[in-house]
């Protein structure tokens, strides 16, 4: 009988470190359907605005229009944190692994209660990379191996966070023509296409460490840079 069984139960105070918490909800997520690491974040930020915020930035239209997923395990979410989260945190010594700064990055926007003018302009940003990486690389590249001709794939993680990232900090584009457009798509198709090179590496093998995570947004700094310098 219940009411004769004896019951442990484990209370988590409110200061208990967000990292202890994660850890917590990782060890008991075992049930039939076990949540994936974005779904335990939307869990666990629920005081602030990260919800609604990343949900509101996924509905826009140029989001559906050049990404176009499902939301049902909040992958969409997951990308556009990965976005907002190199913008809002140093990628320094403190970057343990991509999870984790994904954890800290929806926490910094969970501690806010209105969108303040900072996001407002990383708002800006995601919008204007997105239609940047729909000029650059055509209607129907949805950041996957389509691009170089393989047909449709699956969505790469990686390869939508730095670009996008990367195509958000070009400060003036007015000047490119359809040669820089050319110039661009072949370039990051090598790349792509070269399964030996860093940058096909870094977006494919051990994604989530610091060093895959340093190499594909140099490798795409410099690619980007090659472009803005054309004559």
């Amino acid at each position: 009988m219940i009411d004769e069984t004896q019951i442990v139960t484990y209370q988590i105070e409110p200061q208990t470190p967000k990292e202890v918490r994660y850890s917590i909800f990782n060890r008991i997520n075992t049930g039939a359907l076990k949540l994936n690491a974005q779904e335990i974040r939307q869990a666990l930020n629920q005081k602030g605005i990260a919800v609604q915020f990343l949900k509101q930035q996924c509905e826009t239209p140029e989001f559906q229009r050049v990404v176009n997923i499902s939301s049902d395990r909040m992958l969409d979410r997951e990308l556009a944190l990965r976005f907002f989260a190199f913008h809002l945190l140093p990628l320094d010594d403190s970057f343990k692994s991509l999870p984790s700064f994904l954890d800290r990055a929806m926490e910094v926007i969970d501690q806010q209660t209105a969108i303040s003018p900072e996001l407002e302009t990383l708002v800006a940003k995601f919008s204007y990379a997105l239609k940047l990486s729909e000029w650059l690389l055509g209607p129907n590249h949805k950041f996957c191996k389509a691009i170089i001709g393989e047909g449709k794939k699956s969505l790469n993680r990686s390869l939508f966070e730095v670009l996008t990232v990367c195509l958000s900090q070009m400060e003036n584009t007015s000047h490119f023509t359809e040669r820089h457009q050319q110039e661009f798509k072949c370039r990051l198709v090598a790349m792509l296409e070269n399964k030996q090179s860093v940058f096909s590496q870094a977006i494919l093998q051990g994604t989530n460490s610091k060093r895959a995570v340093v190499d594909r947004f140099t490798e795409m700094n410099k690619l980007i840079n090659d472009i803005e310098n054309m004559a």
